[in-house]
């Protein structure tokens, strides 16, 4: 996420040279699209001992309990080790798995669903989520977004290693022992793998483009999410990673409204107007912000890490929803989304013109083809664009047998 302020001047405003920085966070999201939707499965996760890992039919190691994953050789031995944010919660290592020779390899199962931090041989590390499943698909995605909240930092640091191959930096991900530095481009794309790989459920991505007015100053703010629809609630629900921020079980357009309603001037929003709304907060592991969101480094340490709860940033989150969110065009992972005539499809809610043009510009100005939507339009045309996969229900085969919670009626 990035903000940009110009004075105001005669009602309208220059671009500064900086928003190219925040025009890159966001094309972030689309720069990769067709290598997403044609990535080729990644390599064998390969431990220390030099051999592959299988984790029941999927390409990464978040498994329900009492399904196995298979680790090659003879494993006689494991320990634990605490991930580097929030190692207090119950769901981490919350009980032994079991280890069991199968002729030339070993499988290892869980009984008791949470977070593993594992060391096995005493020297190969890797990160497991283990899923319930006897819970609704809805709180076994929840599980995956703190899983995954709780091992990154929102910095750039690791963004290149993402970008130029992201099958090997999803595999280090589940082999590092501490947490990787991203920005909201990549998080957006590596939850959505994650999701699709164990889930199947339907997704799509979401840039808040939020144009306002704070302190006489025109405020220009980007940051991208994911909306993911939940079959046992019927609904789309957004979920945004690197704020640590799930509201259930809202989408973003019910979100943007609820904060509009909120916001005296429909220009920016108090603290106070936000703390003022009746939100259902999913709130378990506060994310992590670095001090300096261009800091340099690539390795994680613990001094570039900010000691104000991310928690207390939510109302300026809240400012991003003032102008809409943005939906983009095109197929993804080999689905069809929104017609790709465009870009971004963005909505229509500023109602001062000033607001409304400095919007427009903005997003023109990153050479990106946009098409300003009336909100109940923008919602039919999702509507109609997803249709289709929440039809087919093809999320169905990737649910545990006997599942009685997860199903759309």
């Amino acid at each position: 996420m990035t903000v940009i302020a110009g004075r105001l001047s005669a009602r309208h405003s220059v671009i500064a040279a900086a928003l190219l920085i925040a025009a890159l966070l966001l094309v972030y999201a689309v720069s990769d699209r067709s290598k997403a939707a044609n990535a080729s499965a990644p390599p064998a996760l390969r431990g220390d001992w030099g051999g592959s890992f299988g984790f029941s039919g999927k390409k990464y190691p978040i498994l329900y309990n009492h399904e196995s994953m298979s680790l090659p050789g003879n494993v006689k031995n494991h320990g634990f080790f605490l991930p580097t944010f929030s190692p207090d919660r119950p769901e981490v290592n919350p009980g032994s798995p079991r280890i069991v020779a199968a002729g030339e390899n070993t499988l290892v199962s869980f009984d008791v669903p949470g977070e593993y931090y594992l060391i096995f041989s005493e020297v190969a590390k890797l990160k497991v989520l283990v899923l319930d499943r006897d819970a609704a698909i809805s709180a076994n995605v929840l599980r995956l977004f703190d899983f995954l909240t709780a091992n990154l930092v929102v910095t750039n640091g690791n963004d290149r290693d993402f970008y130029e191959n992201r099958e090997q930096f999803t595999v280090d991900f589940f082999k590092s022992s501490g947490p990787k530095l991203l920005f909201c481009g990549p998080t957006l794309l590596l939850f959505e793998a994650l999701i699709r790989d164990r889930f199947n459920l339907p997704a799509r991505d979401v840039s808040l483009t939020g144009v306002f007015l704070e302190e006489g100053q025109l405020r220009y703010s980007t940051h991208n999410v994911l909306e993911i629809f939940l079959p046992d609630k019927g609904r789309w629900v957004l979920f945004d990673v690197n704020n640590g921020l799930v509201i259930k079980w809202l989408d973003s357009f019910e979100i943007t409204e609820k904060i509009r309603r909120a916001s005296k001037t429909k220009q920016t929003i108090a603290k106070d107007e936000f703390e003022s709304i009746d939100f259902d907060f999913h709130y378990v592991v506060d994310a992590k912000h670095s001090v300096n969101f261009f800091d340099p480094r690539s390795a994680f340490a613990p001094d570039m890490i900010s000691q104000e709860s991310v928690r207390a940033g939510w109302p300026g989150v809240a400012k991003m929803f003032l102008g809409g969110p943005g939906y983009w065009g095109g197929p993804r992972f080999g689905h069809r989304g929104l017609p790709p005539d465009y870009e971004l499809y963005l909505s229509w809610y500023h109602e001062d013109p000033f607001l409304l043009t400095a919007q427009l510009k903005w997003q023109e100005s990153w050479g990106v083809r946009v098409r300003h939507v009336p909100r109940l339009e923008l919602k039919r045309m999702l509507n109609q664009a997803y249709a289709k996969q929440i039809a087919e229900k093809a999320w169905l085969p990737y649910l545990p047998q006997p599942n009685q919670n997860a199903t759309a009626p």
